[in-house]
């Protein structure tokens, strides 16, 4: 955790205002070190006494490893983004545990419902697996009506693809390729809707962003808010107008209220 910190701490000192904390499971952060204890909690509180560290984001805590500790530091802790990524994989009981996952579909709505009831406007993105060797049709409704159902913010669905190695690589009943992908793009086509819905919400509100850039050919700031994490989610465009000089440095906060909205990036104006 030293090293973390001191990391950090220099680039907060170089100009950082976001550290998105990553890792193939990021809640078992220190499972591995000596006392094989869980830091994850630890860690961000030693970050968020950095001073001039403004935003800190998770990316990939499975379900089952996110803990009411967790939680309540999410809803108290001001530097703590009420964003997270969950990859659920799937929903279907039989598929998960195929998986190997350590849980099921009645476990990951629990979590769900715990985190949109404690954290009211969290934003939770999670991605899926299509096609995984032994996904029946069965299996993919009780998908479709997860994803219909819950109404994630952000979601991505992958392809099954083997891997020499894998035990699922030696599964039998594989599902074909076609098949595969009309799943996908079926669960694609339910999520789109669901974004439009989503994004058409948040039109009205205020949102303090952080400003990734300027595109002077279309003389707009593109930026992000606490629900976006970069390269992989949306994006705010604000027109500077008469409010906004055109020389704002990317890592520059504005407040700005949205005044339009796309499937996954939003319009806005500098308040």
């Amino acid at each position: 955790m030293d090293y973390l910190m001191e990391r950090a701490k220099d680039l907060v000192a170089n100009g950082t205002k976001e550290l998105i904390l990553v890792a193939q499971e990021v809640t078992m952060y220190g499972a591995d070190m000596p006392g094989k204890k869980k830091l994850l909690t630890k860690l961000i509180k030693a970050l968020a006494t950095i001073q001039d560290l403004k935003w800190i984001r998770l990316l990939y805590c499975y379900p089952e490893e996110i803990t009411d500790d967790l939680i309540y530091l999410m809803k108290n802790e001001p530097k703590l983004l009420h964003y997270i990524d969950m990859p659920v994989q799937h929903a279907s009981d039989p598929i998960l545990k195929a998986m190997g996952r350590k849980t099921n579909k009645k476990t990951i709505e629990k979590i769900i419902d715990k985190l949109k009831r404690e954290i009211p406007d969290i934003c939770i993105r999670t991605t899926l697996i299509s096609g995984f060797p032994g996904e029946t049709n069965y299996d993919h409704d009780v998908l479709k009506n997860f994803v219909n159902y819950n109404e994630f913010d952000r979601l991505g669905v992958f392809e099954y693809s083997e891997e020499e190695g894998t035990p699922a690589a030696g599964f039998s009943h594989k599902v074909e390729p076609d098949v595969i992908t009309a799943r996908r793009n079926e669960l694609m086509e339910l999520q789109q809707g669901i974004s439009a819905k989503v994004s058409k919400a948040l039109v009205g509100k205020t949102y303090e962003v952080i400003v990734d850039g300027y595109l002077p050919e279309d003389d707009v700031y593109v930026c992000r808010s606490y629900r976006d994490a970069p390269d992989v989610d949306g994006q705010v465009f604000v027109s500077p107008g008469d409010v906004l000089s055109r020389d704002l440095i990317s890592g520059s906060f504005i407040k700005v209220r949205i005044t339009g909205a796309t499937e996954y990036d939003l319009l806005g104006e500098a308040v």
